[in-house]
């Protein structure tokens, strides 16, 4: 319930100035909302001249990972292809789904109730930047203890997108300065953003329209972008004059 959460959680998160430092972080508070073990998960999109990269921060037990990796369950994980196609948090339990998974889930569900991991929530989180975020959770196998859980979802989720909020700001704004724009590319492509016209720009600016397009082009090959549309859109989504 929405009395269990602790605001203290978004100052936490913010002060991390990498990834390495949100895990006990997150480690610390879902604890606190009756959480032992969970992973967040997110590739972010490609940036020119960088591959999409994989990140994950979690708290699973190790013997857990070793035998999801040997039986290959990243191909058929139900929790990932959810993510995949939905928008709202989802619940799971041995209860939930042993009587009525497909023949291939069946063996993961009673794999994850062995290790500790029968019941639990998977969040989708909504990402600007390449694939949906999500934090996937497992609750106690006490009911008691499950219940509260249960109760603090409210407080689990806005977790999970503020977590997915410091993600991006730690990862692809950060990789954005490396676009390296000049100081004139940042002030047509903010002048553009404006609504403001080559024509316009270059009046602004005391530069040439033919210039003013020299610069916005430069600006859209290194975002790897095709149109001024794109160009802006990318700009504003990095914060890369705001």
């Amino acid at each position: 319930m929405l009395e269990h959460y602790d605001y203290a959680q978004i100052h936490d998160l913010s002060l991390a100035k990498d990834l390495a430092e949100l895990e006990p972080v997150c480690c610390s508070r879902l604890k606190a909302l009756g959480i032992k073990h969970f992973r967040y998960g997110w590739q972010h999109a490609e940036l020119p001249g960088r591959v999409p990269q994989d990140i994950d921060i979690m708290s699973c037990p190790a013997a857990w990972l070793d035998h999801y990796k040997k039986m290959g369950y990243a191909e058929i994980d139900p929790k990932r292809a959810y993510v995949r196609k939905n928008s709202v948090a989802a619940v799971w339990g041995p209860d939930l789904h042993l009587g009525v998974a497909p023949a291939s889930e069946h063996q993961f569900w009673m794999d994850s109730a062995d290790f500790g991991l029968g019941y639990g929530a998977t969040i989708p989180v909504p990402s600007k930047f390449g694939e949906r975020a999500s934090l996937c959770v497992a609750f106690s196998t006490v009911r008691a203890e499950r219940d509260f859980a249960l109760n603090c979802m409210p407080s689990i989720e806005a977790f999970a997108f503020r977590l997915h909020e410091v993600v991006e700001r730690l990862t692809v704004r950060r990789l954005s300065l490396e676009v390296n724009l000049t100081k004139r590319e940042v002030d047509v492509v903010k002048w553009a953003a404006a609504g403001k016209t080559a024509y316009e720009t270059g009046r602004i600016l005391a530069i040439s329209e033919t210039t003013v397009l020299f610069h916005l082009n430069n600006a859209k090959l290194k975002f790897g972008v095709t149109n001024k549309h794109q160009l802006i859109a990318r700009s504003l989504a990095l914060g890369v004059y705001v």
